[in-house]
């Protein structure tokens, strides 16, 4: 049992390591997703009016 302690914690360690990268790399999509359509509409805009 004393052998496999260290190998559990590093199983523990890892997951919250992935878990924490998953996190990160979402909260990063959903920013650039928030700036993109933030000027979604202007850029829109611009572009009908290259057209007039």
């Amino acid at each position: 049992m004393a052998t496999m302690e260290p190998i559990v914690a590093g199983y523990a360690v890892t997951r919250w390591k992935i878990a924490g990268a998953f996190a990160l790399g979402t909260s990063i999509i959903t920013a650039l997703g928030w700036i993109v359509s933030l000027f979604a509409g202007k850029i829109i805009a611009w572009l009908f009016s290259l057209f007039r």
